[in-house]
């Protein structure tokens, strides 16, 4: 079986699939960030001072879901007080219940929602299919907060542990799992140009609660799909450095090492862990019953200072340029960026992100043989998105329609528009043997 991953992305502005002046589409990012902010604002403000309403009656473990989610919503400001009394809960947490301030929360869970309904809508009118996918993703994390249905659950899907074989030059394994994760990752980053990243003690910390929450509740409708991201306070073996985690991470169901190509062997996925900006990760693994595994890597808590909104931080391709014993074949991930009539397996994913910068509009890439013969693509841009309800960041991907041939030179033209002038770029891979 392949390996699925989830990871529910963050998301840049993307823009309609018409052709428009620069100008026209500066004036629908401005519209869209503000309305965003103004319902992200609304959210941040009322869940902090719930939250601290609960942690003064004493319902300290409810009250760091609603601060968790502040974190990622809210103000630098916002987000530190949140982070406080997240930190404040664990080290004296408190477990009580109170009904009014829980009726409380779901009337004004109700009413954000409408605040990003009425985003949706204006996404909708203007065709802003990335940033629809940004603001349902939001109102999705909004709706998690609510406390869980604990109705008998279905047996969870089964997920693949097959490794994927990459390039033959990958660093040994030494037998240290967390050192091997990272070292895994740093050779992918290095092949790109990029720092290497370090391990954060806390992050991995929780990476590893939520693997084991995860673990806990096998089976239940709460961690299915991307709901796995998701944890819930009446649920057992719920953390708050867990629900921290699992809303940074990315997921997948292998070890750790093997998790690590296959998150680089996606699309969605790979995007976070090739970040120009990535200082630190967490990583945290558990291990059920059966044997198989469950693997998280924090993406989101170690960018580092530079990652500032609307600042270019620079363009990553992969496979680099150059580089050798790439991959043939897809994986295969969730959310599936591949048709669903369309034949499997594909080949591996080539992808060009532009992080920090505005979306690139009118982007067309093309793959070919060394010998010049084309190869059939799936194209996904900010204009065309595979799925228009996930976002892609600022990227460009092509997936060949078949399994790429062993030990063959393949180039890829790059073709876009960025601030008003078309740009074009070339890069090359050569296949491995297998």
């Amino acid at each position: 079986m392949r390996a699925l991953a989830i990871f529910l992305a963050a998301t840049t502005a993307a823009l309609a699939s018409t052709a428009v002046l620069r100008a026209g589409d500066d004036d629908l990012d401005k519209q869209y960030l503000g309305r965003r902010k103004s319902a992200d604002d609304r959210v941040a403000g009322g869940f902090l001072a719930l939250a601290k309403s609960l942690e003064r009656k004493k319902c300290g473990e409810r009250g760091k879901v609603l601060a968790a989610h502040v974190v990622l919503v809210g103000s630098s400001l916002q987000a530190k007080e949140a982070q406080a009394l997240i930190e404040r809960v664990e080290k004296n947490p408190t477990t009580e219940k109170d009904d009014a301030l829980e009726a409380e929360v779901k009337d004004s869970i109700a009413r954000y929602r409408k605040g990003y309904e009425e985003v949706v809508a204006f996404c909708e009118k203007k065709k802003l299919s990335s940033e629809l996918a940004d603001v349902r993703a939001r109102i999705e994390k909004l709706e998690a907060c609510s406390l869980a249905d604990t109705k008998a659950p279905p047996p969870p899907e089964k997920k693949g542990t097959d490794e994927k074989k990459g390039a033959d030059d990958k660093p040994k394994l030494s037998g240290d799992e967390l050192k091997d994760t990272i070292e895994r990752l740093n050779f992918y980053r290095k092949l790109c140009g990029l720092p290497e990243v370090k391990n954060d003690e806390k992050a991995s910390s929780g990476c590893k609660a939520h693997s084991e929450y995860l673990v806990i509740n096998e089976g239940s409708p709460n961690v299915f799909g991307l709901k796995a991201h998701i944890e819930r306070v009446d649920m057992p073996g719920y953390t708050g450095a867990g629900a921290i985690a699992g809303q940074q991470s990315v997921i997948a169901w292998q070890g750790p090492v093997e998790s690590v190509d296959a998150w680089i062997g996606s699309f969605y996925h790979r995007i976070p862990l090739l970040h120009p900006t990535l200082e630190r990760v967490g990583v945290g693994w558990a291990k059920y019953k059966s044997g198989n595994f469950v693997s998280c890597i924090d993406v989101k808590t170690g960018l580092g200072s530079s990652n500032v909104r609307g600042g270019s931080v620079g363009v990553v391709v992969f496979p680099a340029d150059k580089m050798k014993n790439v991959p043939l074949s897809f994986m295969g991930e969730l959310p599936d960026p591949i048709p669903t009539d369309a034949e499997r397996p594909a080949g591996y994913p080539i992808t060009l992100t532009g992080f920090g910068d505005a979306p690139y509009r009118q982007a067309e890439a093309t793959l070919e043989t060394e010998a010049g013969k084309p190869v059939p693509c799936h194209l996904s841009n900010s204009d065309k998105p595979a799925l228009p309800t996930h976002s892609q960041e600022n990227t460009i991907c092509l997936i060949p329609k078949k399994p790429l041939d062993p030990d063959t030179s393949y180039k890829v033209t790059w073709k876009y528009l960025f601030k008003g002038e078309t740009t074009t770029k070339v890069t090359t891979f050569k296949t491995g043997s297998n």
